[in-house]
């Protein structure tokens, strides 16, 4: 699961990940979509099922909680994604703008320059530039304190490149999701494997 996470957006291997380790394993068949998209229908519930959703919850959880903040995820309830799921896709995208049911249920309620803007705030900005200024020195122990297991899996010379990209421009980094997954995935896997396994 751990690596899956590490694929990059179009489907190929990480080059964080050590291609022997990719080949005996079979990661590139396995991070591939296995089905075929016949519908948008079709699409939609496939991708509701990846892993990825929860991957993401976990690690929202993980840092609302870390300040303190319990979390809810309304767009998740059984019945809204069945809904979402069974809606004709001119509901979904009309005219060149997503969410257009949503979007108009939401007219009168929400101001206009809200409800129709055709862009979405980068969070992951705001994330990188509080994973460097809170946890830089956390970040810096446990990537010099790498698990066994995951230094022979990982090209750790590319880890510390992007760890090194991600402190030094927070915010361009933040523009550069496949760099923060990995600094964040490693740092988090690191911490599980020293407990889960210490090192003797």
């Amino acid at each position: 699961h751990w690596f899956k996470c590490l694929a990059s957006p179009n489907w190929n291997v990480n080059v964080l990940i050590r291609p022997a380790f990719a080949m005996i394993t079979n990661l590139r068949v396995r991070i591939r979509p296995r089905w075929p998209i016949r519908n948008s229908r079709t699409r939609h519930q496939k991708k509701m099922a990846t892993p990825l959703h929860t991957y993401g919850l976990e690690m929202f959880n993980i840092f609302s909680s870390y300040y303190g903040i319990e979390t809810r995820s309304p767009f998740y309830d059984r019945r809204i994604v069945q809904h979402c799921i069974s809606l004709p896709p001119n509901q979904k995208l009309h005219n060149g703008i997503t969410r257009h049911i949503l979007r108009e249920a939401l007219r009168g309620i929400v101001p206009d320059k809200n409800r129709i803007r055709n862009d979405k705030a980068n969070l992951a900005i705001g994330f990188c530039f509080n994973l460097v200024s809170q946890d830089k020195g956390r970040i810096d122990a446990s990537f010099s304190n790498l698990h066994p297991y995951l230094k022979t899996r990982i090209n750790v010379s590319h880890l510390h490149h992007n760890w090194s990209v991600l402190k030094s421009d927070p915010y361009g980094a933040g523009q550069q999701v496949i760099i923060l997954n990995n600094v964040y995935v490693v740092f988090m896997l690191n911490a599980w494997l020293h407990k889960v396994n210490p090192v003797q």
